[in-house]
């Protein structure tokens, strides 16, 4: 018997509060452990897709993660269970030092604070921010700021995490230490990107979204290779794999 997968959506449907549709009948199984990109032209659905992965957006249709289905009364259980990282990480940094941050979801999960403290050092260390503890988050560099919004991820040990543009705004060096980051990272990763590069670095599988269906689900590397698919729905084929050719 097959195991239940990480993430299982069903006929996911959308419509936001203006009339515009975000997402179509999408349907998507996620296995455990696997790292997946979700890519596709701006509006595609790529963030709408990931913030019904922890309840922040409802649709219709249904959505499991890690066994758990989402609905109104699962929420607590379903959000220790995803990890999402926003595009920005002024979302998830708010407290006064960074170890404030990246403490404050296994505070609110009331973690012993032995146990809190092993949780909050384990995370810094697994992004490469050990010694920022006692820094604020706001006198940091863009690309340290993406690392500790990680970590406040890591520190609550979800078996699903969720990224969105993780890469976007980051200069070449904290993009390459951004993504060994999560390439080091276990459990089961889906990441909604624009950056094409990083998907055929991290992610075995691709999902190409366009105007809020899946036009397309398969190896990354052979999926992002076909031109005609690409130019058809907005996008380009990778620099390296062009030159391969």
């Amino acid at each position: 018997m097959n195991a239940e997968p990480a993430i299982r959506i069903r006929d996911l449907s959308f419509v936001y509060p203006d009339g515009v549709p975000g997402l179509r009948g999408v349907s998507l199984d996620v296995a455990s452990g696997e790292t997946i990109g979700i890519v596709g032209p701006n509006g595609a659905g790529k963030s709408t897709l990931l913030l019904h992965l922890n309840g922040l957006l409802r649709g219709t249709g249904s959505v499991r993660v890690a066994g758990i289905e989402v609905r109104a009364g699962s929420l607590r259980e379903v959000r220790r269970a995803v990890g999402l990282v926003f595009q920005d990480p002024e979302d998830q940094l708010f407290m006064p030092t960074v170890y404030d941050d990246v403490a404050f979801g296994p505070l609110n999960m009331r973690r012993p604070a032995h146990e809190m403290e092993v949780c909050v050092r384990r995370a810094l260390a697994l992004v490469g921010m050990t010694g920022f503890e006692k820094r604020s988050a706001h006198h940091l560099s863009f690309g340290e700021k993406k690392r500790v919004a990680l970590a406040t991820v890591l520190a609550c040990d979800p078996p699903i995490i969720a990224f969105d543009e993780p890469t976007s705004n980051l200069d070449p060096a904290a993009r390459e230490e951004f993504i060994r980051a999560l390439t080091a990272l276990s459990g089961t990763k889906i990441i909604a990107t624009h950056d094409l590069e990083m998907v055929l670095e991290v992610c075995g599988r691709a999902v190409v979204l366009r105007d809020g269906s899946i036009v397309a689900d398969g190896p990354a590397r052979a999926l992002l290779a076909d031109r005609g698919l690409m130019e058809r729905h907005g996008l380009r084929v990778p620099l390296s794999l062009q030159a391969r050719r």
